[in-house]
């Protein structure tokens, strides 16, 4: 499994198995993947291009007058679009964030759809 994010300070953090945010459990699995090599991490975002699942599990900070800040989920969403635009094969995206309904539909299908120049639902797949 790989972790791809722009973070270099966060992805260390991931590397010495220290979680950089508190989720149920996710110091012990952090921990037993950095014992048995099974996760990496990388800022290289072409990594992805090898990959048949990516998840978009981004932060959704909310703006100053309230309403969710999507940048994060735009800007990975532009980033799986071009890393996935010279590949072949299918690759299935998942919104994992805390987003509002339609948000997939709205926001990040047209995003991957027009930095990836391919069609949802028929060259890759997205879901939330």
């Amino acid at each position: 499994m790989i972790g791809i994010g722009p973070d270099r300070d966060r992805l260390e953090e991931i590397r010495r198995a220290a979680a950089p945010f508190f989720e149920p459990k996710l110091k012990e699995y952090l921990a037993e993947t950095a014992a048995n090599g099974t996760l990496s991490v990388t800022d290289d975002v072409s990594m992805n291009m090898r990959s048949d699942l990516a998840y978009v599990t981004v932060g959704t900070p909310s703006s100053q007058d309230g309403s969710i800040d999507l940048t994060y989920v735009k800007n990975a969403a532009a980033a799986i679009g071009q890393s996935i635009r010279e590949t072949t094969y299918y690759q299935l995206v998942v919104l994992k964030s805390t987003v509002i309904p339609g948000t997939a539909r709205m926001l990040v299908k047209p995003v991957l759809e027009g930095e990836s120049g391919k069609a949802a639902g028929k060259e890759f797949g997205l879901c939330s």
